[in-house]
């Protein structure tokens, strides 16, 4: 049950945000100074942040003799804590009913009813030199305390083997009481546009225990593959029904699903499986092309010509689909299943005789109302096997299925409207949870508030959470989802479980130093935070509605030829800026030019720009950006860095 590392990053590109973000390390480079401990105390880097922590003087010190003392209910969760310790102590730690009398210090793990004030996920954890008591009302919450403990060791806590260098397993004295925001606190692996492998998956997973998401939003189908296997449907899995483009052909056994699932349990998390319809469904309509229209697709279609989504007048359509489901409500043993539902246009269902007769006969009007009924469909079937529908927001159209949950993608306005007709949902916004967009910076992640102003305290009990995504559209190798995912969910971890008033990206910035050297540890390929020299600054104090040009002097922070990272961080005011492209002039020449639409606010989106530059002369650079603003009054900075 020990995450395994894989080949260990160089640490010689740590990079942050400013030089004034940047703390002295202490006690092995692991506690840093935050608002919560005295100078003399320096508080632990622990993510996401606790929503209550005192550090106290002195430490406890993990040595062969210390003894792992649990209840009988947690015992379970105490040989986990055994297992994570092990490999790099190399000491194998007893678990015990009761410490021996001679016990020099214990780590006690105990159910208690008392802590239910901090909910099932919610727990204690006191250390003191004598020993540690790790307490909760369940054993969710002992996990989760457990999380904690191993933040509060030295890094080299997640090596794999014992260091070649001793390391006193040492950790501070604290009182922490900690529990979630959120109930939903999900991270999404996309294994329908490329494969990955059963162990990435599981590592995958184990990344995110370290970080207390619970949800592992399974995307198993998609226009690239078939990934599941279904029992007597085996055409699913032919090579014919893959994209053209698949780096990594493969599929899950039914027997792989379930060791997978138990794994996950294991560490707490529930995995969502989601199975496209009606559209992103090519593997199943070449496999089984009488699930399809009898008609032409129309020219521009999404499948290019190809099939792309269920005929949903088609009583086969229906007889395929509660198959797939019912073997698939067999093998996860979560309440909902995600049925996609996106991206799906109506017009290939406006030609099909078969779907014109469906809505005859059923009153419909509008391919969104033929939408609707197939949703409504499927979503009573899931609730004929005890599962609750989740999808996409476009199951909105044409009006949502009774007691189905809405995933709000394109924006919050479809989770608000879901919300607002008293439809629980879970916010998974493009602009700052989708972490295929390399360009949405840790500093945007972290800024997300998954709470819409427009809703009331009332409806905002209907949002579940939130969750980010990691589609696989562009095929990233594994050690590019790496670089993809981190550090932005430990950023998405403290969106979801700290308290809303307690975020300070400042703060968050520092701790994370500490925390990259963790996932060095483990191996994690996570992308270095940007750093950045200062080469201007804005302060419009106007509405600036119409386009600008605006130029900066760049007299630091280039450092010959190659590529550059360029970012426009806003500190302060109620005007975003928007940015429509970046060049470098010289001599009025321009040597390069990025062209994105980005802004740069209290959550910015988009807002790094990436030019090439080729050898320079000693003539003068400038910076020169295209800009407005959606109201008055903005400030913030321009920052150049060199990538390697």
């Amino acid at each position: 049950m020990v995450i395994t590392p894989r080949p260990r990053p160089k640490l010689n590109h740590f990079r942050f945000a400013s030089s004034r973000r940047i703390a002295t390390i202490c006690l092995i480079g692991l506690f840093l100074p935050m608002a919560l401990a005295t100078a003399d105390t320096p508080a632990p880097a622990i993510i996401p942040l606790p929503v209550k922590m005192e550090v106290k003087t002195g430490v406890f010190t993990v040595t062969p003799e210390t003894v792992i003392v649990a209840d009988e209910a947690s015992k379970a969760t105490a040989r986990q804590l055994s297992e994570f310790l092990k490999p790099a102590t190399g000491f194998a730690l007893a678990v015990t009913a009761q410490a021996p009398v001679d016990a020099k210090a214990s780590i006690t793990l105990v159910q208690d009813q008392a802590l239910a004030r901090l909910g099932k996920e919610g727990y204690q954890l006191i250390v003191t030199p004598a020993g540690i008591r790790i307490a909760a009302a369940g054993q969710v919450g002992l996990f989760y305390g457990v999380q904690t403990l191993r933040q509060l060791l030295p890094p080299e806590i997640f090596s794999e083997s014992v260091p070649a260098k001793a390391v006193m397993w040492s950790m501070p004295c604290v009182v922490i009481e900690d529990q979630p925001r959120f109930a939903w606190r999900g991270l999404m692996l996309d294994s329908g546009h490329d494969f990955q492998r059963k162990e990435f998956v599981k590592r995958f997973i184990d990344l995110m225990a370290l970080h207390k998401l619970n949800l592992f939003h399974w995307h198993l189908t998609d226009l690239g593959t078939w990934s599941l296997e279904i029992k007597g449907r085996p055409k699913l899995l032919e090579a014919v029904t893959r994209a053209k483009n698949i780096k990594k052909p493969g599929f899950y056994s039914q027997d792989e699903i379930r060791e997978v699932v138990s794994y996950a349990a294991a560490r707490h998390i529930t995995i969502l499986p989601e199975i496209e319809m009606p559209g992103h469904s090519p593997p199943a309509l070449i496999a089984y092309p009488e699930l399809d229209c009898p008609t032409p697709y129309p020219a521009g279609w999404p499948g290019n010509g190809g099939p792309w989504e269920f005929c949903v007048s088609n009583e086969k359509t229906y007889a395929f689909l509660e198959e797939v489901l019912s073997q698939v409500a067999g093998l996860f043993p979560g309440p909902y299943v995600h049925v996609g539902g996106d991206e799906c246009p109506k017009k290939h269902w406006l030609s099909c005789p078969s779907c014109q007769a469906k809505m005859k006969a059923e009153n419909l009007k509008t391919g969104e109302e033929l939408q609707s009924y197939f949703f409504k469909r499927i979503g009573k079937f899931l609730e004929s096997k005890n599962r609750r529908m989740i999808g996409w927001g476009e199951i909105l159209e044409g009006g949502l299925a009774p007691k189905a949950t809405v995933m709000s993608w394109l924006g919050m306005n479809a989770g608000i409207t879901a919300a607002k007709a008293g439809h629980d949902v879970v916010m998974a916004p493009t602009t700052w949870a989708y972490f295929d967009n390399a360009r949405i910076p840790v500093e945007s992640v972290y800024g997300f508030e998954p709470i819409p102003k427009e809703l009331t305290a009332e409806q905002a009990v209907h949002v579940l959470g939130a969750q980010a995504q990691m589609w696989t559209d562009s095929h990233p190798s594994e050690d590019r989802i790496d670089a993809l995912v981190y550090p932005r969910a430990a950023a998405f971890s403290e969106v979801v479980w700290s308290a809303a008033a307690s975020r300070n990206y400042d703060a968050f910035a520092v701790r994370l130093q500490a925390h990259l050297r963790r996932l060095a540890t483990l191996g994690v390929h996570f992308k270095p935070l940007f750093i950045g020299t200062t080469v201007g600054r804005w302060d419009v104090k106007k509405k600036q509605e119409k386009q600008v040009v605006m130029e900066w002097p760049l007299a630091d922070g280039l450092k010959g030829a190659g590529r550059y990272d360029v970012m426009f961080r806003y500190e302060e005011g109620s005007a975003r800026l928007m940015i429509y492209s970046v060049e470098i002039i010289q001599d009025g020449k321009v040597l390069a030019t990025d062209k994105h639409f980005g802004f740069s606010g209290v959550n910015g989106y988009n807002n790094e720009y990436q030019v090439k530059l080729p050898e320079l002369s000693d003539m003068p650079l400038t910076l020169r950006a295209t800009v407005s603003t959606d109201r008055e009054d903005s400030r913030g900075r321009i920052l150049i860095e060199k990538m390697p």
